[in-house]
Protein backbone atom coordinates (compact mmCIF):
# COMPACT_ATOMS: atom_id res chain seq x y z
CA UNK A 1 0.00 0.00 0.00
CA UNK A 2 1.55 3.44 -1.07
CA UNK A 3 1.46 6.37 1.62
CA UNK A 4 -1.54 8.01 -0.42
CA UNK A 5 -3.57 5.04 -0.28
CA UNK A 6 -2.84 4.62 3.44
CA UNK A 7 -3.90 8.12 3.86
CA UNK A 8 -6.61 7.57 2.02
CA UNK A 9 -7.67 4.51 4.18
CA UNK A 10 -6.95 6.24 7.45
CA UNK A 11 -9.22 9.01 5.80
CA UNK A 12 -12.13 7.06 4.77
CA UNK A 13 -11.83 5.37 8.35
CA UNK A 14 -11.93 8.57 10.39
CA UNK A 15 -14.76 10.13 8.55
CA UNK A 16 -16.86 7.08 9.00
CA UNK A 17 -17.63 7.81 12.32
CA UNK A 18 -17.61 3.82 13.43
CA UNK A 19 -14.96 4.37 16.10
CA UNK A 20 -15.65 1.84 19.13
CA UNK A 21 -13.86 3.64 22.26
CA UNK A 22 -12.89 1.95 24.97
CA UNK A 23 -11.04 3.23 28.56
CA UNK A 24 -8.13 4.80 28.06
CA UNK A 25 -4.96 3.68 27.99
CA UNK A 26 -2.28 4.87 30.42
CA UNK A 27 0.94 4.72 31.28
CA UNK A 28 3.31 2.00 30.14
CA UNK A 29 0.74 0.12 28.08
CA UNK A 30 0.24 3.54 26.39
CA UNK A 31 3.74 3.83 25.39
CA UNK A 32 3.93 0.35 24.15
CA UNK A 33 0.60 0.79 21.78
CA UNK A 34 1.72 4.54 20.45
CA UNK A 35 5.41 2.58 19.47
CA UNK A 36 3.66 -0.14 17.67
CA UNK A 37 0.90 2.60 16.20
CA UNK A 38 4.14 4.50 14.95
CA UNK A 39 6.08 1.35 13.66
CA UNK A 40 3.10 0.42 11.60
CA UNK A 41 3.58 3.55 9.75
CA UNK A 42 7.19 2.58 9.38
CA UNK A 43 8.49 5.92 11.40
CA UNK A 44 12.21 5.95 12.32
CA UNK A 45 11.89 5.69 15.99
CA UNK A 46 15.74 5.87 16.44
CA UNK A 47 15.25 9.29 14.53
CA UNK A 48 12.13 10.10 16.02
CA UNK A 49 13.87 9.73 19.55
CA UNK A 50 17.14 11.24 18.72
CA UNK A 51 15.31 14.41 17.39
CA UNK A 52 12.34 14.88 19.91
CA UNK A 53 14.59 13.21 22.93
CA UNK A 54 12.36 15.05 25.60
CA UNK A 55 13.54 17.08 28.27
CA UNK A 56 16.74 16.02 30.20
CA UNK A 57 16.17 15.03 33.87
CA UNK A 58 17.48 17.62 36.08
CA UNK A 59 20.78 17.42 38.12
CA UNK A 60 22.07 15.06 35.89
CA UNK A 61 19.82 12.36 37.17
CA UNK A 62 19.45 8.96 35.12
CA UNK A 63 16.47 7.07 34.39
CA UNK A 64 14.71 5.62 31.88
CA UNK A 65 12.99 8.05 29.07
CA UNK A 66 10.22 9.84 30.01
CA UNK A 67 10.57 9.96 33.87
CA UNK A 68 9.87 13.05 35.38
CA UNK A 69 12.72 14.60 38.05
CA UNK A 70 10.88 14.82 41.17
CA UNK A 71 8.60 17.88 41.86
CA UNK A 72 7.27 19.56 44.42
CA UNK A 73 4.09 21.87 44.21
CA UNK A 74 3.85 24.75 46.51
CA UNK A 75 1.43 27.61 47.35
CA UNK A 76 2.70 30.97 47.44
CA UNK A 77 1.78 34.45 48.36
CA UNK A 78 0.65 36.90 45.76
CA UNK A 79 3.82 38.98 46.53
CA UNK A 80 5.91 35.83 45.89
CA UNK A 81 4.10 35.61 43.13
CA UNK A 82 4.84 38.55 41.63
CA UNK A 83 8.31 39.01 42.30
CA UNK A 84 8.42 35.95 40.33
CA UNK A 85 7.16 37.10 37.74
CA UNK A 86 9.74 40.11 37.89
CA UNK A 87 12.60 37.69 37.43
CA UNK A 88 10.10 35.98 34.32
CA UNK A 89 9.98 39.64 32.63
CA UNK A 90 13.81 39.72 32.59
CA UNK A 91 14.18 36.50 30.99
CA UNK A 92 14.53 34.26 34.38
CA UNK A 93 12.45 30.87 34.89
CA UNK A 94 10.51 31.17 37.36
CA UNK A 95 11.10 27.28 38.19
CA UNK A 96 15.01 28.44 37.95
CA UNK A 97 14.44 31.09 40.02
CA UNK A 98 12.53 28.89 42.65
CA UNK A 99 15.47 26.12 42.49
CA UNK A 100 18.04 28.48 43.22
CA UNK A 101 16.14 29.86 46.11
CA UNK A 102 15.73 26.39 47.11
CA UNK A 103 19.15 25.29 47.27
CA UNK A 104 20.57 28.83 49.00
CA UNK A 105 17.64 27.60 51.79
CA UNK A 106 18.65 24.03 51.89
CA UNK A 107 22.99 25.21 52.10
CA UNK A 108 22.09 27.31 55.08
CA UNK A 109 19.93 25.06 57.29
Amino acid sequence: MTSQQQDAALAAWAEAGQFHPRRAVTGARAAADGRAFLEAAEVDLVDLERRVGGRPRLGGATGPKGQRSPRVNVAITPSQEAALNALASRGIKRSDAVRHALDLYLAAN
